[in-house]
């Protein structure tokens, strides 16, 4: 018996999901059985009209743009989505005194093009929101910290 080996050519496998482009660039195939089903109910319709149309080369790019379009909008409502429900847990956490709302000034640091702002964060104290200001705004240099909430 032969002894098969491993070599560092690619392998191809045939696979029906979704191509995902990374923030990064990079590209990563995820088939559709790892999507939970209110996903697959996004995609699935999309990639079933997707295939009926492969035939004729201009409907198969149209419908391809369909189907990223859709999934990105997807992507979008549930982002904000996210975005919405973490305002509410962290204004709810600021009602009940668990934290406050801190208003960080900030200015742009010598060689960035920028003007003054501030920026409302919930933290502790406020040297946990200037810790978090920073992070998030590298080029910017904090003014300020003040109490936004009781």
């Amino acid at each position: 018996m032969g002894k098969k080996t491993l070599t560092a050519d690619p392998k191809t496998y045939p696979l029906e999901g979704v191509l995902l482009a990374l923030e990064s660039g990079d590209q990563i195939s995820v088939p559709f059985f790892l999507f939970d089903k209110k996903e697959l109910a996004v995609l699935q319709p999309g990639w079933e009209h997707w295939l009926s149309q492969t035939e004729d080369e201009a409907a198969r790019e149209r419908e391809s743009l369909m189907v990223q379009t859709s999934a990105m909008q997807y992507q979008r409502e549930r982002q904000q989505d996210y975005q919405i429900e973490r305002m509410k847990l962290d204004m709810l956490a600021a009602a009940t005194g668990l934290t406050s709302i801190w208003e960080v000034l900030l200015k742009p640091r010598p060689g960035v093009y920028g003007r003054r702002t501030s920026v409302m964060v919930t933290a502790q104290n406020s040297a946990i929101a200037m810790r978090m200001v920073t992070a998030r705004y590298p080029g910017y240099a904090v003014v300020g910290v003040r109490r936004a909430s009781n």
